[in-house]
């Protein structure tokens, strides 16, 4: 689907208590497009839904959707996670994922110069595959310097923010393709203004506190893999960026989503299906040789209970539906968000749940399906659940 035909039809599943505009912008310096934008009222948050780069000077910070995807996205629109954090003219990447760049940012209009910093959540290629190729295009291929301190003009390596204790494991993961100096041994540091962060060391970005949060993504055999959450505060704004993570792992990060007051979290949703509302009194039966799981009769459909006499006779007895059907286990998922029972998990309070956007998700939800092919409106569950819903490229965040 193409993005402005996906945009429009995103904007018939919004409230409507929000308020609608439909721009079409041209600036001296650019050419905006189509976008929306949206105020809730209930909300000090605007934000816009559309294709094109937003105009500049609208707000104190920014954070605009690059991409939302998930690691398997194969869709021109969502393509991989990615947020541009924005304040004061300076833009700080978070994470830069193989679709991010160049593609996704092109669609943005963005190009490598507007990168002025990077965060890396972890190493995963749709968190780290376009690190690579931008560092090959901004390095200072006339001078050749061993380490961007030694440069004459220090600026064409961005600065690259993550944790102190993954800056061996980046490069080992990023060296076979950037080690093309011949006559000596580069490093992060040739590429890179890179600026590791301590455990519990905070820094500051624009006047906002940051620090990064970390929380289990994957345990290999008895070894943790962490990935790092970004928490980053000023005045009455906390924002909590939570990356890749499996839900509330561990249970003390439940304190950040308590102090947030704006979350864009990880929400994988192909092992939800949605056929049926959760908790649906359902059974299962055989149709053309197949097995099918129908509702099972009320009162509505077998006034006199015939329907369900003759099912009981047969042995079959309804259960209840359980939209959970399987999870990849290292990342949080629709249904645990929702707080669905079937997914077992600890229910997120309503104060939690309405300030929470999800991210990183799966190609069928901006198809308006689940991943088992039923017809699901997945911005419409979202609020029928009391989620915020679920972020979309060309999303632009602003706080004042």
């Amino acid at each position: 689907m193409k993005p402005k035909l996906l945009c429009k039809s995103l904007l018939r599943s919004l409230p409507r208590r929000s308020r609608i505009t439909c721009l079409s912008l041209e600036t001296q310096s650019e050419k905006v497009g189509f976008f929306v934008s949206v105020g809730l009222t209930n909300s000090s948050i605007r934000f816009i839904f559309g294709y094109g780069v937003v105009p500049k000077g609208v707000c104190a910070i920014k954070i605009t959707v690059i991409g939302c995807g998930g690691a398997f996205s194969d869709n021109d629109y969502l393509y991989h996670q990615s947020f541009m954090i924005e304040e004061n003219g300076r833009k700080l990447f978070f994470d830069m994922g193989k679709d991010v760049y160049p593609h996704a940012m092109k669609k943005q209009g963005l190009s490598m110069k507007d990168v002025d910093s990077i965060l890396i959540t972890h190493g995963h290629d749709d968190h780290i595959g376009g690190l690579g190729t931008l560092g090959l295009r901004r390095y200072d291929w006339k001078n050749k310097p061993t380490h961007w301190s030694k440069a004459p003009d220090p600026s064409y390596a961005p600065k690259l923010y993550l944790a102190e204790s993954f800056k061996d494991e980046l490069w080992g993961a990023l060296r076979l393709g950037l080690e093309t100096n011949e006559g000596f041994v580069g490093t992060l540091d040739t590429f890179f203004q890179v600026v590791p962060i301590a455990n519990n060391q905070h820094w500051d970005f624009e006047g906002w506190d940051m620090q990064l949060v970390s929380q289990i993504h994957v345990m290999t055999g008895s070894t943790i893999m962490s990935a790092h959450g970004l928490f980053m505060e000023k005045g009455e704004h906390r924002i909590f960026l939570t990356g890749d993570t499996q839900f509330f792992q561990p249970r003390q990060v439940m304190y950040f989503y308590d102090k947030a007051t704006f979350i864009i979290t990880d929400c994988e949703t192909a092992g939800t299906n949605l056929k049926f509302p959760e908790g649906t009194e359902v059974y299962d039966t055989i149709q053309d040789g197949e097995k099918v799981t129908l509702p099972w009769p009320g009162k509505e459909v077998d006034p006199n209970g015939m329907m369900v006499m003759e099912l009981l006779a047969q042995g079959i007895e309804p259960y209840k539906w359980g939209c959970i059907k399987f999870m990849s286990g290292v990342h949080s998922t629709y249904a645990e968000h929702a707080g669905y029972p079937s997914a077992n998990a600890t229910k997120l309070t309503p104060e939690i749940k309405k300030k929470t956007w999800m991210s990183h998700y799966g190609d069928h939800v901006v198809l308006h399906k689940d991943a088992f092919g039923n017809s699901v409106n997945w911005q419409e569950q979202a609020r029928k659940d009391g989620l915020a819903g679920f972020v979309i490229p060309g999303q632009v965040f602003e706080f004042k």
